[in-house]
């Protein structure tokens, strides 16, 4: 296997993609800068999507200001993925699934985006909420498993940032879920 180096503040970017593209810390067949940017560029791309479709199918006004927040969080993120990209000489490619758990992750995340294009108004402002939540509550746990494992302590206080973001955007839409689509 071919070894990488990598700043660690790139590091750090590719180490946030593959954990929330995927779920774990090192899965196999998922090693490359190539493969974890490519995924991490879909993750904002989708984030990106959900919050346009929030602007257009969404009732709520406090719903629409949240996803636009979420959309310009993976606005940045998109433009930092490309950034490294561009640095490193990286090419983005649409990403393929590595194992099964990988391609069920896909295509269920594929059928969450198509139903929340259907879907308007009260309903769809339930649905966003809940795979807001779904995915910060599952890529939380496994952030913050890895931050003490960070020795760079710029990569460490980047990490910190997006793991508070992350909180932040989790307990918004938890509160939003309770008041906005009753």
């Amino acid at each position: 296997m071919k070894a990488y180096r990598i700043p660690a503040l790139v590091g750090t970017v590719l180490l946030v993609g593959m954990v929330a593209a995927v779920g774990s810390a090192q899965p196999a067949g998922f090693n490359t800068p190539q493969q974890v940017l490519s995924r991490l560029d879909r993750l904002h791309k989708a984030g990106m999507e959900l919050g346009k479709l929030a602007q257009t199918n969404g009732s709520s006004p406090k719903v629409k200001a949240f996803a636009k927040q979420v959309a310009q969080f993976h606005r940045q993120g998109e433009q930092r993925v490309k950034a490294v990209a561009k640095k490193e000489s990286i090419t983005l490619v649409e990403p393929m699934p590595i194992n099964d758990r990988d391609r069920e992750n896909m295509t269920a995340q594929n059928a969450t985006m198509n139903e929340l294009r259907n879907l308007k108004g009260k309903e769809f402002d339930h649905q966003y909420l809940t795979t807001v939540i779904q995915g910060r509550e599952n890529a939380l746990p496994i952030l913050k498993q890895i931050l003490p494992q960070v020795e760079d302590q710029k990569a460490k206080a980047v990490l910190s940032q997006v793991i508070t973001q992350l909180e932040h955007q989790l307990d918004t839409a938890k509160k939003l879920l309770s008041t906005e689509t009753k």
